[in-house]
């Protein structure tokens, strides 16, 4: 379709979308943390990655396994108007704790740098990749493959 419609207005933008699409990310927040890699050059995570520990299995928002690098989204839309809203964030300071006990390193973003500041989100993620340097196994991790 990009194709038969390759002089209208907006294709070059809808081939770059194309292009740089991730199937795997499942919000507009995720997206977003992605975007913050893409545009400013920075090394693209593999999105919701599950990774096997020997505390469990979990899954991460965006990973970098060469550099044991986790990058997790705090969105509030998780929390809001729930009943069950501590034991939700209870959960995920557990996670985040077996994620490092099993040598990840954990980077937490939300809405509003990834909204409104993807700059500086990049460059908080730039520091942190660059603190972390390639190591030589990747940690493991696996995903489903989507239906299509």
């Amino acid at each position: 379709m990009l194709d038969a419609e390759s002089g209208w207005r907006g294709s070059r933008d809808a081939s770059w979308v194309i292009e740089h699409a991730d199937p795997y990310a499942e919000s507009p927040l995720e997206s977003l943390g992605r975007l913050a890699f893409i545009e400013h050059c920075l090394p693209a995570p593999a999105s919701n990655a599950w990774i096997d520990t020997a505390a469990g299995r979990y899954r991460v928002d965006h990973l970098l396994a060469d550099r044991w690098l986790a990058f997790e989204r705090d969105g509030s839309l998780e929390y809001d108007n729930r009943p069950d809203a501590g034991r939700v964030v209870a959960d995920q300071r557990e996670c985040e704790w077996k994620l490092r006990e099993a040598g990840l390193e954990v980077v937490r973003y939300g809405w509003e740098l990834a909204r409104h500041d993807r700059k500086q989100l990049a460059e908080r993620f730039a520091a942190v990749i660059e603190r972390c340097p390639v190591r030589q196994e990747p940690f493991p991790w696996w995903r489903p493959r989507l239906l299509v």
